[in-house]
């Protein structure tokens, strides 16, 4: 019955651990695009704008939304590859038990501090919504479009976590937390 159990837990931890992957590349994916657009645009405006032309608003301030989304959507895919700032060097020394409790608390944590995030950025993106500004005369872009990056962006990071905190909690001492 417990091998079983074992069996399950490690079948629905995988699956986890796999839909992490692919949605950790669908995000470097997209934040490549978007900077790969922000740099096509940004060297057309450089052309056109050398050789006496004008361009539109937009021209110049869409580079500087997509480059600002991109940094947002990339960087959830720190937890997945583990490139984010830890303490390593600390967590060695502890006994196996004890490092993974303090793994999971400080997922917790970091957890808690992202649905703060997220609510006063709902808040802050409401705001924008009630006022109508405008951000680009061109596309006519509400501003509100460009700060919902940031909700968007910690609810993805929130998963991440949420995975990274099941799979340490479900690690043995031979894998590691």
């Amino acid at each position: 019955m417990n091998a079983i159990k074992k069996q399950i837990e490690n079948s629905i931890l995988s699956k986890l651990l796999k839909f992490n992957r692919r949605l950790a590349s669908l995000e470097l994916r997209l934040a490549s695009l978007m900077i790969v657009i922000a740099s096509c645009l940004s060297l057309y405006t450089i052309i056109v704008r050398n050789s006496g032309h004008s361009t539109a608003d937009w021209a110049v301030d869409l580079p500087i939304a997509l480059v600002s989304w991109a940094i947002f959507i990339g960087s959830g895919a720190n937890f997945v590859s583990k490139s984010h700032i830890n303490t390593d060097f600390f967590l060695q020394k502890l006994p196996f038990k004890f490092k993974k409790s303090i793994l999971i608390l400080v997922n917790l944590i970091l957890l808690g501090m992202f649905i703060f995030i997220i609510h006063y950025s709902i808040i802050a993106t409401e705001l924008f919504i009630k006022t109508g500004n405008r951000l680009y005369e061109m596309f006519n872009t509400p501003v509100y479009i460009v700060f919902l990056v940031l909700p968007i962006s910690v609810v993805i990071w929130c998963v991440h976590v949420v995975i990274d905190i099941v799979e340490i909690y479900f690690s043995t001492e031979e894998e590691g937390a």
